[in-house]
């Protein structure tokens, strides 16, 4: 019973702390400050109030749109908030649930052993899940979010260590230390600026951005070296997977590479949602016109377009993988897991 009333006050908390992260998500990439002003609907800038912002439920209650302008709320909000309830829900299980085998009563968990690893490697969730819808929908993963998680994933280990012993630190996931932690921030940074600088060579154009450099370090800082084999082709494979489906769906997941080196992202995709608001719904006339002049530009930059290629955020893929080896690693095989390496 207490596991499992414990695990829904898991969901209910992850699912607060995802509505404040739709707030970084929105805001950090226009370098606006995530406590004030307070949430406003960005149409009518009519403040929304605490009763309309109740994770998930306000969503459903107000029939995804705003209560005074009634311009639709994008699902985006209700899925983050779901997704951080469901993970945080998933990390309390995954830590209490090996403790409450060893004790006959949950009065006699070490709370401490509990509630400081769950903080801490929530707070590896959260950046986590905020950095892969901002790359999600501008392309950029910011390092103000990324950095500051690299120190924090160097630290996690010592926390570890403090708190467990060296058999209690063999029976976690990942069973990292602080030279196993170093070492998958430095390979994971020079995996990618590897990457970048052949494809550099070969294509002449970036084939990695910056933000998947630290995002990287990220990960190896707090999944240990170990666990970057499996990121890598794990991220490569379902990003590519993503790609294609998308495609077939007519979703717009895959950008014009040059657009995406080219543009200020945050501005693009702002303009692009204001185009969007005030184009004409009924004129016939004026639809005609931009497709012929949307004709004319590609026709223009047909070959500049053919040196580039496609492009794919790919660090929303680093960070289902990275997920995918904390929270499943333990049941994958040795050679995929890369068990063995954490323990020799």
């Amino acid at each position: 019973m207490f596991l499992l009333v414990s695990v829904l006050f898991a969901f209910v908390f992850g699912s607060i702390i995802g509505s404040f992260l739709n707030v970084v998500i929105h805001r950090v990439p226009r370098g606006e400050s995530v406590v004030f002003p307070g949430s406003k609907c960005p149409t009518c800038s009519n403040s929304i109030a605490w009763y309309d912002n109740i994770p998930i439920v306000s969503w459903i209650a107000l029939g995804a749109q705003c209560r005074h302008c009634k311009t639709p709320i994008s699902g985006r909000y209700a899925a983050v908030e779901a997704l951080v309830g469901l993970l945080s829900a998933l990390l309390w299980a995954k830590l209490a649930t090996p403790m409450l085998h060893g004790v006959s009563h949950w009065a006699m968990l070490d709370m401490q052993q509990l509630f400081i690893p769950f903080f801490m490697y929530f707070t590896f969730i959260a950046l986590s899940v905020s950095i892969a819808f901002i790359d999600l929908e501008l392309f950029i993963i910011p390092h103000s979010l990324s950095i500051p998680g690299i120190l924090l994933g160097l630290a996690s280990p010592w926390v570890i260590g403090y708190l467990f012993s060296t058999q209690e630190l063999l029976h976690l996931w990942p069973p990292i230390t602080p030279t196993i932690s170093f070492m998958g921030a430095l390979f994971g940074a020079v995996s990618i600026i590897a990457i970048f600088l052949i494809y550099l060579l070969l294509r002449g154009v970036p084939g990695m951005g910056g933000g998947d450099v630290t995002l990287m370090a990220m990960m190896g800082a707090w999944l240990g070296w170990p666990a970057l084999l499996f990121i890598f082709f794990a991220a490569s494979i379902q990003g590519l997977m993503a790609a294609g489906l998308t495609t077939v769906l007519g979703i717009n997941f895959v950008k014009d590479a040059k657009e995406v080196l080219d543009e200020d992202p945050v501005a693009s995709h702002d303009d692009a949602e204001q185009h969007e608001e005030d184009k004409p719904l009924n004129d016939d006339a004026a639809t005609d016109l931009e497709k012929d002049e949307d004709a004319t530009s590609k026709e223009d930059e047909e070959d500049d377009d053919e040196e580039f290629g496609a492009a794919i955020p790919f660090g929303p893929f680093i960070v289902l993988a990275g997920l995918e080896h904390f929270f499943f690693g333990p049941f994958l095989p040795d050679t995929i897991s890369m068990l063995y390496m954490y323990i020799y």
